[in-house]
């Protein structure tokens, strides 16, 4: 008997459809991929730095995983600089300990290195902390140079380099080569005292930069002068300056402000100076707050790691400039003040105590009539510190009231008439 071959049935025509369409969705994910990676290849190649990590992490799915470039610091602590300070030896070791406890603190891999290690073991180093290492060899200064020509960082501070291995006197040759600038003298006698705190001076943070990162242009912090710090006089373009100290004694020999935190490049390398020693820096909220980020921004940049922080200014702006007069009870200078801000075409704020401003009410309309802003130094110009906060709101609300009658404008400005502000200030 004959057997009948039997045939496979055939594909419904809706199946083939489907079939063709899963192949054509898996031929257009390889193509999406292999598209993907060629952008991405291409955009590693145009750029480098921080784009370059940021276009990593974001095609990181189709990246090899790199390790991750941790620098590492060496920080100097220097026994013969220690036997010249002998009367405060212990002290002085200490800055390098500071150094060494904050740094590690903040993650960074650290070690403490002695005076030989700068000559005969930097080679295993990419960032070197000079904590006020005034004493150094011929042969240390020639390391350290070596060292930023390979392209590494330095941080140093204060009087750097300024007497040789015996403890003779030799200038400032090491900041004058490698950071371009020239001695003013201590800061001291160059600025008037601060009214509450005659043992500081302050010094002025300037327009951001990688170094001036996340804090305030214009940001005043106050430094001890226990250890001396100095100013200095940038004298080359490759510097920028980071901080200034305003001198109160200058003239056609002395600029109007010295460097206090400067940073630049230097055969290759990045260094930053800061014109006092690590511990300096008076204890206050705004120390706490803004200090440790001049410190981490210091050690990113020589280390050229990427810095991350907002524009302050809108556009191509790097700073503003706030102008402003209190009275106090002298109000006879009010058309002095408009004169001058009209002739520069500027606007300004005038603080005055609503007790005398009413002996003045055409003064004062005239002044704020200008597009100027009047703002208030309180009912009276007795001072609000320590006083109960019902206090307080009561007579900002009657001094408030009395400049909004007398300007018909709005008030919202206030600045305490003695300058102090405290925890009980509202």
């Amino acid at each position: 008997m004959m057997q009948l071959r039997t045939q496979p049935p055939p594909i419904p025509p809706i199946r083939k459809k489907r079939v063709f369409g899963f192949g054509l969705l898996i031929f257009a994910q390889v193509l999406l991929i292999l598209a993907l990676w060629s952008y991405h290849a291409m955009l590693i190649e145009l750029y480098d730095g921080t784009a370059q990590a940021v276009l990593k992490q974001l095609f990181l799915p189709f990246s090899n995983p790199e390790p991750i470039n941790v620098p590492r610091i060496a920080i100097l602590r220097s026994e013969q600089t220690a036997q010249y300070y002998f009367e405060s030896r212990d002290k002085y070791l200490g800055l390098a300990d500071q150094w060494r406890e904050y740094l590690a603190g903040q993650g960074w891999d650290v070690r403490v290195i002695p005076d030989r290690g700068v000559v005969d073991g930097l080679n295993r180093y990419d960032t070197l902390v000079l904590p006020a290492a005034t004493v150094l060899s011929d042969d240390q200064t020639r390391a350290i140079k070596q060292f930023l020509k390979e392209g590494n960082g330095v941080i140093l501070t204060w009087a750097t380099g300024t007497r040789d291995e015996n403890g003779q006197w030799r200038d400032f040759p090491l900041l004058a080569e490698v950071c371009g600038m020239k001695y003013l003298g201590e800061v001291e006698p160059l600025i008037a005292a601060n009214l509450d705190q005659p043992s500081t001076r302050d010094l002025i943070f300037a327009s951001p930069s990688p170094i001036t990162a996340n804090i305030p242009p214009g940001l005043r912090l106050p430094v001890n002068l226990y250890d001396n710090p100095i100013g200095m006089e940038p004298v080359e373009p490759r510097i920028t300056v980071d901080a200034t100290w305003p001198l109160d004694q200058h003239g056609a020999d002395v600029p109007p402000t010295a460097a206090a935190v400067v940073h630049g490049e230097y055969l290759g390398g990045r260094f930053v100076w800061m014109s006092f020693t690590f511990g300096s820096p008076m204890g206050s909220p705004r120390t706490e707050t803004y200090y440790p980020e001049l410190l981490n921004n210091a050690v990113a940049w020589v280390s050229k790691q990427p810095i991350a922080f907002k524009p302050i200014w809108p556009s191509d702006y790097e700073s503003a400039m706030l102008v402003s007069h209190a009275t106090y009870n002298d109000f006879s200078n009010i058309g002095d003040f408009l004169s001058l801000l009209q002739r520069n075409s500027i606007r300004g704020t005038l603080f005055c105590g609503s007790d005398q401003a009413g002996l003045y009410p055409d003064s004062l309309r005239s002044f704020a009539e200008t597009a100027n802003e009047v703002a208030s130094m309180g009912d009276t110009l007795s001072s609000f510190s320590g006083q109960s906060e019902s206090l307080q709101n009561t007579r900002l609300a009657n001094s408030k009231r009395t400049l909004e009658e007398l300007t018909r404008r709005t008030v919202s400005g206030f600045l305490p008439p003695d300058g102090k502000l405290d925890e009980t200030t509202v």
